[in-house]
């Protein structure tokens, strides 16, 4: 009977079968290395990217605040301008608001009248003066009524002054100052002269 010895046979096939187990497992663990080392390729890609864009947009706020930082400057100079402009305004308001008061107020004086005193208190004016009749002095209460200057104008005293040959009459006024619109001043009817007891 013959024998034949199948150690060798069966030791060179579980020989064969480890190695090819061997050939998988190490295939597959560099299958999962290269997916491993993709996946950390593809993360490290859109972080890079990901940075990428945060730098970008910093850099766009920056400009912004660039941009923004003018536009205050330029909102304050603006603004320092405007106030300066009004100053100026108001300056020049009240540089012309006393002559422009004197001019109208000469304008509303009959020719027989004069003023001796004029002051003026905030919105209200008082003045003296004289005139060569109690007509004359109700044609200028008259005057200042019609203007756009003067309101509630009051007589505040009246007495006989001059001589026997040169009689007048001394007189008081107080007013109100308005805000007259431009261009609506009276029409001029004489001067503050002193007429020198003219009739």
């Amino acid at each position: 009977m013959i024998r034949i010895n199948l150690l060798p046979v069966r030791a060179a096939r579980k020989k064969e079968t480890l190695r090819q187990y061997l050939v998988v497992c190490g295939v597959v663990i560099l299958m999962v290395l290269a997916g491993i080392g993709y996946a950390h390729w593809q993360r490290s890609q859109k972080i890079e990217n990901i940075k990428a864009e945060i730098k970008k947009k910093e850099a766009e706020i920056a400009k912004l605040e660039t941009i923004i930082g003018e536009v205050g400057k330029l909102k304050n100079r603006k603004k320092s301008l405007e106030d300066k402009s009004k100053v100026i305004e108001k300056l020049k308001n009240g540089r012309q608001g006393p002559v422009r008061l004197m001019d109208e107020l000469s304008n509303v004086i009959p020719k027989k009248a004069w003023i001796l005193s004029f002051s003026e208190n905030g919105a209200s004016i008082t003045l003296t003066g004289e005139a060569v009749n109690e007509e004359v002095i109700s044609d200028m209460m008259i005057n200042m009524d019609k203007s756009a200057f003067f309101g509630d104008v009051k007589l505040t005293q009246i007495t006989n002054s001059g001589s026997e040959a040169n009689p007048k009459k001394a007189f008081g006024l107080s007013a109100r100052l308005l805000n007259p619109a431009e261009g609506q001043l009276s029409q001029p009817q004489s001067s503050l002269s002193n007429p020198s007891g003219e009739k």
